[in-house]
């Protein structure tokens, strides 16, 4: 039987040169403009227009998977993920529909925040991105946007995202370098059997763009730091360094704001959600 090409390899042999992040986003634009849909970009509609025929919620160990069943392709979700967490999830078992191979198996996504190694789950990640929140739209809608998490807040209700995925996105396409960090309350792992030890307010993820200095994880912010006032009165938006995390980062614009969470065990956790871009514009902070 023959195998007709991916998406992805069509793209290759028509733009050859070009990376393959590059070639996912725009098949994901590309399927958005041939629906000619606006956000909120209907989940249903997308999937439905790759081929498959369902989308499940279902208890699961993973948030996402596609697989075929009888014949028809699905998606399905964890149910006990927040909808718009399901959104995403839903998005990228979608982009698995542009690569070669994606019905040999079934393919798993283990969770929507974390980044990944394997190309695969990163691609699927682009195209997730891109189909959730368009760059066509979101690059317009940020360019009247002031910059902060209040306006990040805003666009998660247009697109009906998760605000991780919009603040990431928000960091990607922003005009300015920028950095987005997340931060737990939690022990680093060489402290977890040190009786005593208090946790503190560490980085548990970093997404940036731009020239930022290495920040790495687990490191924790300053008893006095601008992230800790966050945590105590819930929001900030100051003049800021990088509140001891890294050396040589000053008068830095901080928006700052204690997002806790529930996890998938119940357990609550204290998290600061954190932005930032360079007040003083350099060569290189402007991006085009």
């Amino acid at each position: 039987m023959k195998v007709e090409p991916s998406l992805l390899e069509q793209a290759r042999s028509e733009v050859p040169g070009a990376a393959d992040a590059q070639h996912v986003a725009s098949i994901a634009a590309s399927v958005i403009e041939s629906l000619g849909i606006e956000p909120p970009i209907d989940a249903k509609m997308v999937a439905s227009f790759m081929g498959v025929a369902e989308i499940r919620r279902a208890s699961s160990p993973w948030a996402g998977c596609i697989y075929e069943d009888n014949g028809r392709l699905v998606i399905q979700v964890r149910d006990t993920d927040p909808p718009r967490r399901q959104r995403f999830s839903a998005f990228h078992e979608v982009g698995h529909t542009f690569l070669p191979g994606f019905r040999l198996a079934p393919k798993y996504r283990c969770d929507p925040d974390a980044p990944k190694g394997n190309d695969e789950e990163s691609f699927s990640d682009i195209a997730a991105a891109e189909l959730l929140l368009p760059e066509r739209f979101f690059r317009g809608d940020i360019g009247q946007a002031s910059f902060g998490l209040d306006a990040v807040g805003e666009l998660t209700q247009r697109y009906d995202a998760s605000f991780l995925a919009t603040a990431r996105r928000f960091v990607d396409l922003w005009a300015e370098d920028a950095l987005l960090l997340v931060l737990e309350v939690m022990h680093k792992p060489a402290d977890r059997k040190v009786a005593g030890a208090p946790p503190k307010l560490r980085v548990v993820y970093g997404h940036a763009s731009g020239d930022w200095p290495f920040i790495p994880r687990y490191k924790s912010a300053r008893d006095d730091s601008a992230l800790n006032s966050a945590l105590l009165s819930g929001e900030v938006a100051a003049e800021s360094d990088l509140d001891g995390l890294a050396p040589n980062a000053s008068r830095l614009e901080l928006s700052a704001q204690l997002r806790p969470f529930v996890d998938a065990d119940g357990a609550p956790h204290d998290r600061v959600i954190a932005l930032y871009r360079r007040r003083v514009p350099t060569a290189n902070t402007r991006r085009q």
